[in-house]
């Protein structure tokens, strides 16, 4: 009986037609059903969707907080600002998604895996601490040409989130990455519970206190409670990853950036002469070290 393209599709005809081909060559699908195998593949599972859960948990309990607590202005404040640092922290999150494939080959081997995670950290290092600084010293720019006017009021919360551009990497990396790399289910789940536990606290305390800049403060420090559980249950020989001189070089960096944006903000309002001038800045002050640093960290890993 032959089905219409339209209704398949081209791809699923072309599917159906290799299975055809396959079972005419002899290929038979066995009926083999093991429940012994099913505790493997069911127990990791089980704690990543409960480390799923909590992960959703702590990021959304800050709006119903917000919510219950300053009312509806409030949280059309909060999330927009919320959704902002977000994005931008994907930009920054991106490089781990592509890394967690390599890094989970890398787990069988203690010294690649040191070397593929110190890398990791010092590229989180070198994107989200700019970041960060330039966020702070750019969001009363930023919130009125992206939000619009309507949204000044964020200027202030925006300031108080920024750091989230810090942590969430840094959460990202060490339990979302390296632990789920390593197969480490169980302390995988331990960092979310973390930032539950932490994090609904202090929207419950510091949102009655402090009001949304208790808000923004929160959403920060969830991310860090994940980080720091993450990185007290990572193997020994990967507690030093943060001795990296190239976090030091980001943050030289970036105090130099920060100065050259105050100085062209006194001039201009300009968000693009503004920003194009703290990447100039920055690029210039770290181009040369993170150019040697590239050749020697990509020159060992090939």
């Amino acid at each position: 009986m032959w089905l219409p393209v339209s209704i398949l599709g081209p791809s699923a005809l072309t599917g159906l037609a290799g299975w055809m081909l396959m079972w005419r060559r002899g290929f038979k699908l066995q009926r083999a059903i093991r429940p012994q195998r099913w505790r493997g593949i069911l127990v990791p599972s089980a704690y990543y969707g409960a480390s799923s859960f909590m992960s959703t948990l702590y990021h959304r309990a800050g709006y119903l907080a917000v919510r219950w607590f300053l009312g509806e202005h409030a949280l059309g404040l909060y999330s927009a600002a919320a959704r902002f640092v977000d994005i931008l922290g994907q930009f920054v999150t991106l490089v781990l998604y592509v890394l967690t494939p390599r890094m989970a080959l890398a787990a069988r081997s203690g010294v690649a895996l040191k070397r593929l995670a110190r890398f990791a950290v010092t590229v989180v290092a070198l994107i989200s601490i700019p970041l960060t600084a330039g966020l702070i010293t750019t969001a009363h720019l930023f919130v009125p040409w992206i939000l619009g006017t309507k949204y000044l009021e964020d200027v202030s919360l925006l300031k108080w989130m920024s750091p989230y551009m810090v942590t969430a990497p840094a959460a990202s990396l060490l339990a979302g990455t390296i632990l789920y790399a390593m197969g480490r289910h169980r302390a995988y789940l331990m960092s979310t519970a973390g930032g539950v536990v932490g994090g609904v606290l202090l929207y419950l305390t510091l949102i009655p206190a402090l009001g949304l800049p208790g808000a923004g403060l929160a959403f920060v420090l969830a991310e860090f409670f994940v980080a720091a559980v993450a990185y007290a249950l990572l193997p020994r020989e990967l507690r030093g990853l943060w001795k990296n001189p190239m976090i030091g070089i980001a943050l030289a960096g970036t105090m130099l950036m920060v100065i050259a944006v105050r100085f062209a903000n006194a001039y201009t309002s300009s968000v693009a002469v503004v920003v194009a001038v703290g990447v100039f800045v920055y690029s210039v002050s770290c181009g040369w070290f993170i150019q040697k640093w590239l050749r020697e960290e990509l020159g060992g890993m090939g």
